[in-house]
């Protein structure tokens, strides 16, 4: 529940860096197929909780209308590789329209696959299934990619 906390903090923390951006068109991506919908932006973020620099935040904001923000929250150091919600490696936050669905150990399921891990960004696939934090209503997620700026 705290790695859930802060991730949702640093996503927070993001939608105000975005704020701040310039305009310039961007190298970085996130894409993500929610329940058949297709979703992208040029907004995708790598940041390092400044609490334990072995735990990691990919996150890929203003995806709809409404603000969606995906969060991927991974243990570190950040790596190329697999990581899943299973092994307690992963943990999934998506806000949409203030609403909340996650995907831990515990509830939902999930995997990243880290292809490309530079000193500049970091590149992979994911798919994963949420579970919405009040009423149990699930979101699946599929086809998803990103090239994430290291913050």
């Amino acid at each position: 529940m705290i790695m859930v906390k802060r991730i949702i903090y640093a996503s927070c923390m993001l939608i105000v860096l975005i704020g701040c951006g310039d305009d310039a068109p961007s190298e970085f991506y996130f894409n993500i197929n929610i329940d058949g919908q297709d979703y992208s932006s040029e907004t995708a973020f790598v940041s390092v909780n400044s609490a334990s620099t072995n735990e990691y935040h990919i996150s890929g904001v203003g995806l709809n209308e409404n603000g969606l923000l995906v969060t991927m929250g991974m243990l570190g150091p950040a790596q190329e590789g697999t990581f899943s919600t299973a092994d307690l490696e992963l943990v999934v936050v998506v806000s949409d329209a203030g609403e909340l669905w996650g995907a831990t150990s515990i509830d939902g399921s999930g995997t990243v696959q880290v292809i490309d891990n530079s000193t500049e960004f970091i590149e992979g696939t994911f798919s994963f299934e949420v579970v919405h934090t009040t009423n149990g209503s699930i979101r699946r997620a599929m086809d998803g990619s990103f090239k994430a700026e290291k913050l």
